[in-house]
């Protein structure tokens, strides 16, 4: 939308920058003290606790964290934070993994509301689902956003067939590379949510008991109950 609007803007307007600030609001972050690795630890560290909730999820198992693996995974963000300077890439600045934070909770929150409107709401169902479809989409993130941004740079480089300047839409290619992994994700856990055992647990008695026995076990668990 920030993308749009300013595209928008450029056009009807000869200076854009006054409303830069309201399209734009991680720009207005003072963040020159903080750098990039400090804030990409704890988000990488969440996802792949996401994505390894998930491998045991489809493995039949619990998520089961405890206290060993979580001083385990405390400790790895600290250090991963710690030594950010050694490994962190010019390009990964604080402002980017601020974005990556906004973008990740807009698009959870977003699949969240698509899950509820479909019918039928269990805060637990769809962590799990959410986890499962992170487990499913993490390892191939990587070449989804390289596909996406090569489909998307041949297709803004067509306009010059139509004598449209491309470089004025090369925001689309950051922004499909950035998104795509995203909304696979949000499709996988639309789906495995629809399919979610306590969902279904209403249809029928064998759902209900399943359903009740599987909330009754009592594990450690990763997530909430």
């Amino acid at each position: 939308m920030s993308q749009a609007g300013s595209l928008a803007i450029h056009y009807l307007f000869a200076d854009p920058s006054a409303a830069r600030r309201w399209l734009e609001p991680l720009s207005q972050l003072d963040l020159s003290r903080t750098s990039g690795g400090t804030l990409f630890a704890p988000w990488c560290a969440m996802l792949l606790a996401g994505a390894w909730a998930g491998v045991r999820l489809s493995a039949g198992l619990e998520p089961a964290l405890g206290y060993v693996r979580a001083a385990a995974l405390k400790a790895g963000v600290l250090l991963f934070a710690a030594t950010s300077t050694a490994w962190a890439p010019r390009a990964l600045t604080a402002h980017a993994v601020a974005l990556l934070w906004l973008v990740s909770a807009a698009h959870f929150a977003g699949c969240a509301v698509d899950c509820r409107a479909r019918g039928g709401w269990s805060c637990r169902a769809y962590l799990r689902s959410l986890c499962a479809a992170l487990a499913h989409v993490a390892p191939a993130s990587v070449p989804i956003a390289l596909a996406s941004s090569a489909l998307l740079l041949a297709a803004t480089s067509l306009l010059q067939l139509v004598h449209l300047e491309p470089e004025r839409l090369r925001w689309l290619v950051r922004w499909g590379a950035l998104h795509a992994p995203f909304w696979l994700v949000h499709l996988e856990t639309r789906r495995n949510f629809a399919s979610s055992p306590g969902l279904r647990a209403d249809s029928g008695t064998v759902g209900a008991a399943a359903a009740k026995l599987y909330r009754r076990r009592d594990v450690d668990s990763l997530l909430p109950r």
